[in-house]
């Protein structure tokens, strides 16, 4: 008769979850809200996140004990009243006193550090674009990319230090956030040809993984596997790669229902619990109703 009109509702939520290497059921870490995404767990089993339950972007920790908190509010930046600052990639220093963060305020990516405790965020990075950051094993430097000569740059940064960040090596077309291998030795992120590893003493590149691209990566306690999340048109699986050889395994699929993704790019972490069992990562869920 005309009087009515069909449409299609779609409601996209962000959950953290953890996703055990044997194939056991997944199980929901932060899935209470819309929006718990980009999440990292600590040495000693801390988790840190982006929340977007208030309408404005905030970096919680859930303690092991299940308590919750703020750790990062837009109220915390120092004069700002603009309320459309991004946070992304947090991620616990290796002494469990500090987070590490990107952010990005209309266009401009900056990396912060803010003690886990709460309190004001100071910039990591005096000056220059910086993303995608990542703490070294020692806790002293952050790696990141940045903007040299035009062109995505791997760059480190002594922490607490003043001095111009040390350029490394041209990045390419690089998307994920960096992973620092546990002997301090190398660097990984993904690379159209495979997983580019950075090697810190001579700035020289080995890929490995050819033509498997995950989006995101992590390294084994013993330096000796990357666990990867891939995303691609058939849905998205975890692999194993190893270090010395390239092989790369399918350790399980995700459901066709779930997808490994984060709202904003690059923000997408994986890490591995301390037993080495399980990967804790972000899925987007959807649901559709007419």
């Amino acid at each position: 008769d005309g009087r009515r009109i069909a449409f299609e509702m779609r409601v996209d939520n962000y959950d953290t979850v953890d996703i055990p290497l044997d194939g056991s059921p997944i199980v929901d870490v932060l899935a209470a809200n819309r929006g718990e995404f980009s999440a990292s767990r600590a040495r000693d089993g801390r988790i840190v996140y982006v929340s977007d339950e208030s309408g404005q972007n905030a970096i919680r920790v859930r303690s092991t004990d299940g308590t919750d908190r703020a750790v990062v509010t837009l109220d915390d930046f120092p004069g700002e009243t603009d309320r459309a600052r991004v946070l992304m990639a947090p991620s616990v220093s290796p002494d469990g006193q500090r987070v590490l963060f990107a952010s990005n305020m209309r266009g401009q990516t900056e990396v912060w550090i803010a003690p886990i405790s709460g309190g004001t965020p100071v910039r990591a990075v005096p000056s220059g674009s910086a993303m995608m950051p990542a703490w070294s094993p020692d806790g002293r430097w952050i790696a990141f990319v940045t903007q040299a000569d035009g062109r995505p740059s791997l760059a480190r940064q002594r922490v607490g230090s003043s001095e111009p960040s040390q350029i490394l090596v041209s990045m390419g077309d690089a998307f994920s956030v960096l992973a620092w291998s546990p002997d301090g030795r190398w660097l990984a992120h993904d690379h159209p040809d495979g997983v580019s590893l950075i090697a810190l003493d001579d700035g020289t590149r080995r890929v490995l993984a050819a033509r498997t691209r995950p989006r995101a990566v992590t390294w084994s306690a013993d330096g000796r596997t990357l666990y990867g999340v891939v995303t691609e048109l058939d849905g998205s699986r975890i692999v194993g790669i190893d270090f010395g050889t390239g092989a790369v395994r399918v350790l399980r699929r995700l459901p066709d229902d779930m997808i490994v993704v984060t709202p904003v790019s690059p923000a997408l972490q994986v890490t591995l619990d301390a037993a080495g069992t399980k990967v804790l990562t972000t899925v987007l869920r959807s649901q559709s109703d007419i």
